[in-house]
């Protein structure tokens, strides 16, 4: 099969003859819940897109991927769908150009199984000898200034504003996200995915261009996978540096492993995905088969768990998405109050930001990531921006969840240096 570089020739000869082209790419990590190692999904055939001023996305969601011969379907969810079955609002700007959701079916698919046997669809045959071809770089990646939206005296002033909430009881823990941005009208994407990967290599990291919007996208985290009668969710909560001395790094991971607080954090949001994944589960059909397992990744280790449900046979697809929806690490316990407090302190539009990409199947099966560790860049208007964001429970002290999501993002700021 081909190379990393050999698909990233392949990616830019496609996106330079298509308006949307979906990549995902496992960066050969184990994983034994995932159907690929790597997949190019280019161009489109038929495509749903909704914004905010649609009635119920989920249902068109679901109207449009039933019946489709199309072996994978690309898609991704905004985290605004919130909005969409609750009565939440978010009046903030979104500049990044994303619709609310998409979903679109592919023209060609070139892509490799985990078992290492490729998998091909649609007319693949000249793109695979374009992968042999160096393409002509149109732009070159310049060094980037981002500006943060909040101040560090702001993010303080914003996690006293929780932490009351939280002494109060309306909240157990919620997430709070910092974003920075800058007006950028020329740049490679395809550079700087190469140079965050090659910083930050990640099992859910991809690009989307989808007419003049890219995400850039590092992800380690899965939220939901559906294959057969079986849900997956890994959520993530916990995080500490990584050392590249390896006693220093195990005394580390020690360190996270034990920590009261992280698996704190950890096990409220394994509760709440249990409970969303019980609405669709048969009885007693949901089990915690990972509780807070330490994974080390490029820059960072992580604290991950893995839910598993057994689904009812009459579980509709979409639903099953729209009731998880967003997803536990990136919102709260209890969800819809953690989502109204987040509305009211976070001063930008997260968007495709705690959305999440990845694709259907023919076979009514699906498997999403969690966006987080991401960049997007509107080549329209030139805005650039990307966020990060803690966990924030009773036990937080400031300082350290300001400095978590400065360690978070440090990989996408070294991407963005010369």
């Amino acid at each position: 099969m081909l190379t990393f570089k050999e698909r990233i020739n392949l990616l830019r000869y496609a996106i330079q003859q298509n308006e949307k082209v979906m990549y995902l790419d496992s960066n050969n990590y184990i994983d034994k819940y995932g159907n690929f190692k790597w997949a190019i999904l280019i161009g489109e055939t038929t495509n749903l897109e909704i914004n905010t001023s649609f009635p119920d996305p989920w249902s068109a969601l679901s109207d449009f991927i039933k019946n489709k011969k199309t072996p994978l379907l690309s898609a991704f969810l905004t985290y605004d769908l919130k909005n969409s079955r609750e009565k939440l609002y978010t009046s903030k700007e979104d500049k990044t150009g994303f619709p609310l959701l998409a979903c679109w079916e592919p023209s060609v698919i070139i892509a490799e199984k985990r078992d290492g046997s490729p998998f091909y669809y649609g007319n693949y045959e000249d793109f695979m000898t374009r992968a042999e071809k160096p393409v002509e770089i149109e732009n070159v990646l310049n060094e980037i200034s981002l500006s943060p939206t909040l101040t560090k005296e702001e993010y303080l002033n914003g996690f006293e504003k929780i932490q009351q909430g939280l002494q109060a009881g309306d909240i157990y823990e919620m997430n709070f996200c910092q974003h920075f941005s800058a007006n950028i009208k020329n740049i490679d994407p395809i550079s700087l995915y190469q140079k965050l990967n090659k910083l930050s290599p990640a099992p859910f990291s991809g690009i989307i261009k989808y007419n003049n919007s890219w995400l850039i996208c590092s992800s380690p985290e899965r939220f939901l996978q559906k294959k057969g009668d079986k849900l997956i969710s890994q959520p993530i909560k916990g995080t500490i540096k990584k050392f590249a001395n390896k006693n220093e790094n195990d005394a580390a991971m020690l360190q996270l492993k034990e920590n009261p607080k992280e698996i704190n954090e950890n096990v409220m949001i394994v509760d709440l995905v249990r409970n969303d994944l019980s609405h669709f589960a048969t009885k007693n059909g949901v089990q915690v088969t990972e509780l807070c397992k330490v994974y080390p990744f490029a820059t960072v280790n992580h604290m991950i768990s893995t839910v598993n449900a057994k689904l009812k046979q009459d579980a509709e697809t979409t639903e099953i998405l729209a009731k998880a929806f967003p997803m536990g690490s990136m919102t709260g316990v209890p969800k819809i109050k953690a989502l109204e407090i987040a509305d009211t302190l976070e001063n930008f539009q997260r968007r495709l930001y705690s959305g999440c990409i990845g694709y259907f199947t023919n076979e009514d099966d699906f498997d999403f990531n969690v966006v987080i560790r991401s960049i997007t860049w509107n080549e329209k208007n030139g805005y650039f921006s990307f966020s990060a964001g803690s966990a924030i429970t009773i036990q937080a002290n400031g300082e350290d969840e300001y400095n978590e999501c400065m360690l978070k993002a440090e990989a996408l700021f070294n991407a963005i240096k010369n």
